[in-house]
């Protein structure tokens, strides 16, 4: 009960550092109003789960979508809240001592690569209040570190059919693997559309 608790504290808090936006100046106010943001269609395009990624940025209050920007960010929150809520439930799962040894094992690997994609969304996420100019190295930077955590969630899936766990973990690492290259598709539709 009190991991429950927990758990829906940290994604509670998540949800509220949602960076909020308002509409820039190349914006009209009714725009940024509407639920259907231009450019939540155009920024799924490119992802092979575009009907996932929509579906996830017009969860977020329209207000919050309304820049390319923020939308990018918002995208890589999302992730970041998947990835907290599925290291969470594997970390929980570790505490059953009915799990095959083999299968801890894999999960105890899984709750590490996790943790390293979760470090790369963190230094994404930190990137946009670092960075001195918002150029091509910005968004090579972006794309190495959300490549990266996907790299991490192909490494557990890995571990997981190696050690015969791959069925525990059901379908989120698919679910975690969707989101990131959602946000990826995001990224790089921002940096097509961007003044540098």
């Amino acid at each position: 009960m009190k991991r429950n608790i927990f758990l829906m504290s940290l994604i509670l808090s998540l949800l509220i550092t949602l960076p909020k936006s308002t509409c820039n100046d190349n914006q009209k106010g009714a725009q940024c109003m509407e639920s259907n943001n231009p450019f939540i269609e155009k920024a799924c395009a490119g992802s092979v789960y575009r009907d996932h990624c929509v579906q996830s940025l017009k969860s977020l209050p329209p207000s919050d979508t309304c820049d390319i920007k923020t939308l990018t960010i918002n995208s890589i929150n999302i992730t970041k809240t998947y990835g907290l809520i599925v290291r969470a439930w594997i970390n929980q799962k570790l505490e059953y001592s009915n799990l095959d040894p083999h299968v801890k094992f894999a999960l105890r690997e899984c709750s590490n690569e996790y943790g390293d994609a979760l470090e790369d969304l963190n230094r994404n996420i930190e990137s946009f209040s670092i960075a001195k100019r918002i150029d091509h190295r910005f968004f090579h930077d972006l794309n190495t570190l959300m490549s990266g955590a996907i790299s991490s969630i192909i490494a557990c899936e890995d571990v997981m059919k190696e050690f015969k766990g791959k069925d525990v973990m059901e379908d989120r690492n698919k679910v975690f693997k969707k989101h990131c290259a959602n946000a990826l598709s995001v990224i790089v539709f921002w940096s097509h559309n961007h003044d540098y």
